[in-house]
């Protein structure tokens, strides 16, 4: 049942070859990590020192707002969720509708996966140039971190993180909550597309991404007028009620705050998976395929 499963997520992945939807996409992740790196690069052509490879990386994807226009594009990528294709038809003869919904699952990983890694190889190799590759904070980070720098320059390098990681650790983890984040995202547009069709799953998906702006620290506070005593309660608040919050590395406990811990937003994801999953398995069973055309489209 795996192996069918992998070849069926293989199949929708060659699919990409000729699929100009997915070169726009990947064209406007290119796009977006070089707006979204604008701020790092300004930074480190006034201070002229050089940065380690991986921190324009965790500044410019340590902050909810990146995350969230990051994740967006998945909903282009993901617009024909449930995936149904002219080789449904063969597939569903050759397997069973459990196998093919595993196989969509695989695919929605491995796509979500694959774009992820193309924006952040964008993001490093756009600052490559003024960057070395050793595994320490530069000076550059320093000065973010212990001045007011980085709130100028509304860049999320803190103490606490250079405290906490190591420049390798902390990108891994920052990279570890993004797919997190958008997994969620990919299995939600996944169930709404079996459980109420692909216009569903794409206005479902974009009101899920609302939410996560909507329940931003900074939005909060601008729309309450929040003094600094209720804005840090608000944030603690938003930090665990929202899927976005969990996702940003700056809005974990580090052993000061009451904020969750990276271990909690982790099961917090993997408890979301499960629970889409589950949802869609019981939505494939009643999914009503139809097919019509030359090539068997939906």
């Amino acid at each position: 049942m795996i192996r069918k499963a992998l070849l069926i997520a293989w199949i929708q992945l060659r699919l990409w070859r000729r699929s100009a939807r997915v070169g726009f996409v990947l064209a406007l992740g290119f796009v977006l990590a070089g707006l979204l790196t604008g701020k790092a690069m300004a930074f480190t052509k006034i201070s002229e020192a050089p940065v380690q490879l991986l921190e324009p990386f965790i500044w410019t994807f340590g902050d909810s707002t990146s995350i969230l226009l990051c994740s967006s594009l998945l909903l282009l990528l993901f617009s024909d969720a449930p995936f149904v294709n002219s080789a449904t038809p063969f597939l569903l003869a050759r397997t069973n509708r459990c196998t093919w919904l595993l196989g969509q699952v695989f695919y929605a990983a491995l796509a979500t996966l694959l774009y992820l890694l193309w924006v952040a190889a964008c993001t490093v190799l756009l600052c490559a140039k003024n960057a070395f590759a050793g595994n320490q904070w530069s000076r550059t980070a320093a000065i973010l971190g212990y001045s007011r720098a980085g709130a100028q320059f509304f860049l999320p390098s803190s103490v606490r993180a250079m405290e906490a990681a190591t420049p390798l650790a902390c990108s891994l983890t920052i990279f570890a909550l993004m797919l997190a984040y958008s997994l969620v995202l990919a299995f939600f547009m996944l169930w709404l597309g079996l459980w109420r069709g692909r216009r569903a799953a794409f206005l479902g998906s974009l009101c899920f991404s609302l939410y996560g702006f909507l329940l931003r620290k900074e939005t909060v506070t601008a729309l309450l007028r929040l003094g600094p005593a209720e804005s840090f309660r608000a944030s603690v608040l938003l930090g665990w009620i929202s899927p976005l919050n969990h996702a940003s590395y700056a809005m974990h406990s580090f052993g000061y705050d009451r904020l969750p811990t990276l271990e909690t937003s982790f099961a917090l994801f993997l408890g979301l998976l499960a629970a889409l999953f589950f949802f869609a398995r019981r939505s494939v069973r009643r999914y009503h395929f139809l097919f019509w055309g030359r090539q068997g489209d939906l």
